[in-house]
């Protein structure tokens, strides 16, 4: 199966920022094993992947972690209680100047696991207490942890090539090299050829712990950043499938639709995200922020804003209205009640008329108008 993504910049899931979206997440979740995951088929139900069981303690603070034995990663070594405690410490000591962005949740809310001289701090963030037992430490309980600790994004790096690399300070921090066989993880697959924003070669882990998976021989990623050239290379059969992110158009979709019947189906699933313009609010004309014509400024865009043209022309109109949470929490205000109360949110036409009107007189009083 071939797959397209706008690009795969990584081959070490905590180098860089990861921001490739599927392309990256897709390496992670198929190359390399987490310690708690959701269910792959309800998506709600938690489940051991490289953590067998895990008992939580001392008033929720404490997340015993029973590591799966018998576990090799891709060049067949044993993969290990002290692998899994590196991985932990990779994340929040960031040796060698990793940067490990995605993992901030996981840095804030555990415990530091050494002090500046090194020392092992009482009550650490991450320790090994047991045979195949990793405790995990947080100040306080916090009922987001797991949100964050199960995370897609939340990948367990064997230390067979990332210690050795977190450790040489004359190179400094540098992505895993797939040329020398740094690849290595203990997913369901394993890297085989690839060439960074290009193409992977990804093969089936015959090591692999859980029994009969995975299914697939294989799967090639190609990075085609150019949208077009995706739906052309699907329309030919180049590529079989449009992972999140990459996704086409509506209209593009129903035109494949349309010329090639059967062959292509694509169901509207829902993708929550955040599409919108970010001010620079240190700089003229939005800011300084306390700057009070930047701020006018700032109010005209925001009741000039038509977020039902920007949701026609950007979404093909099936994206939602976004306020400061998504609108369907019944528990909250509605969203008429977010239409009344959040100025230039209404899309109605009459109240659209009075905001252009209402913010080109805002954007007058403060030096700007036709001329300026």
């Amino acid at each position: 199966i071939n797959f397209p993504v706008t690009g795969t910049n990584r081959w070490d899931p905590f180098h860089g920022n990861q921001g490739y979206g599927w392309g990256s997440l897709g390496s992670i979740g198929n190359i390399f094993g987490q310690f708690i995951r959701p269910n792959l088929v309800d998506r709600v139900t938690l489940e051991g992947d490289l953590a067998e069981s895990w008992e939580i303690t001392n008033g929720g603070k404490t997340w015993v972690l029973k590591m799966r034995e018998g576990v090799v990663d891709h060049d067949g070594n044993p993969f290990t209680v002290e692998d899994a405690f590196y991985t932990i410490q990779r994340i929040i000591e960031r040796p060698n100047g990793l940067s490990a962005n995605r993992w901030g949740c996981v840095r804030a809310f555990l415990n530091p696991i050494h002090d500046d001289a090194g020392n092992l701090v009482a009550n650490p963030g991450a320790e090994i207490t047991g045979p195949n037992e990793l405790s995990l430490t947080m100040p306080v309980a916090k009922g987001a942890w797991i949100n964050c600790f199960a995370s897609g994004w939340n990948a367990v790096t064997p230390d067979t090539y990332v210690k050795q690399i977190d450790e040489d300070m004359s190179a400094g921090s540098r992505d895993l090299d797939f040329n020398l066989g740094e690849v290595v993880g203990t997913g369901p697959f394993k890297v085989v050829g690839g060439e960074l924003d290009n193409f992977w070669n990804i093969e089936r882990n015959d090591q692999y712990f859980r029994e009969g998976l995975p299914y697939l021989d294989g799967f090639d990623i190609f990075v085609i950043p150019d949208a077009s050239t995706r739906v052309a290379s699907f329309r030919v059969g180049r590529v079989d499938s449009f992972p999140f992110f990459t996704t086409p158009t509506l209209r593009d979709a129903h035109d494949l639709v349309n010329a090639m019947g059967a062959e292509a189906a694509f169901p509207l699933v829902a993708a929550p995200g955040w599409r919108g313009f970010e001010l620079n609010v240190v700089i003229p004309p939005f800011g300084p922020i306390d700057d009070p014509d930047a701020r006018i400024v700032r109010q005209a865009i925001q009741t000039r804003m038509d977020r039902g043209e920007m949701n026609t022309l950007c979404h093909d109109g099936i994206g939602f209205f976004s306020t400061p949470y998504f609108i369907g929490l019944d528990w909250v205000y509605t969203e008429a009640e977010w239409f009344e109360n959040m100025i230039g949110l209404d899309p109605d036409p009459v109240k659209k008329a009075a905001d252009l009107v209402q913010a080109k007189a805002m954007m007058e009083s403060v030096g700007y108008g036709p001329n300026n």
